[in-house]
């Protein structure tokens, strides 16, 4: 399976997309997105993962275990992620570069909200005018400003224990 690396051989096809893979256990692991499945189960809660290390890092977070911790300061994090992403506080490290300005990010979704900057993308829509904006904070000012009248009905039904707050709810959200 190994020599597949070297070889360039991905002979293992997703059932949904166009990927391949070099192995198996990469295909499985790819095809639970396509398929939703959870099969690892929170022995705490109710929680279910894709992903076995998923499961594991959750967790620790009803045991409270923390084994990474940060070489610089006290603090320390449920996965080796989170420890990675916070030694960059400390470092400067800002490993993630837009291609077309050159601006660097300490992470990679501050880059991919960065990108919106040369792009016409407005991924935040508001469900009652169908305008939309780039950030999600102008839907957020938009929504006071425009439509604040839906929001003191979203709260003044959830004080009276409304059953349409649900429904308000969904269309301020």
């Amino acid at each position: 399976a190994h020599t597949r690396l070297h070889t360039g051989n991905k002979n293992f096809h997703c059932s949904f997309c166009p990927k391949k893979f070099y192995n198996k256990f990469d295909l499985v692991h790819h095809e639970r997105h396509h398929t939703g499945e959870k099969p690892f189960k929170c022995k705490y809660c109710d929680k279910a993962f894709a992903y076995k290390r998923a499961v594991d890092n959750h967790m620790r977070t009803h045991t409270g275990e923390r084994p990474y911790p940060c070489s610089f300061c006290s603090r320390s994090f449920i996965d080796k992620n989170q420890q990675i992403r916070h030694h960059r506080v400390h470092t400067g490290d800002r490993p993630y570069s837009c291609n077309l300005c050159g601006q660097a990010f300490k992470q990679i979704s501050a880059l991919c909200a960065h990108r919106r900057v040369h792009s016409d993308e407005r991924p935040y829509s508001c469900r009652t005018c169908d305008l939309s904006y780039k950030w999600k904070s102008d839907l957020v000012k938009h929504f006071a400003t425009y439509h604040s009248d839906l929001i003191a009905s979203v709260v003044k039904s959830r004080i009276e224990g409304d059953e349409n707050a649900s429904q308000l709810n969904d269309e301020v959200n």
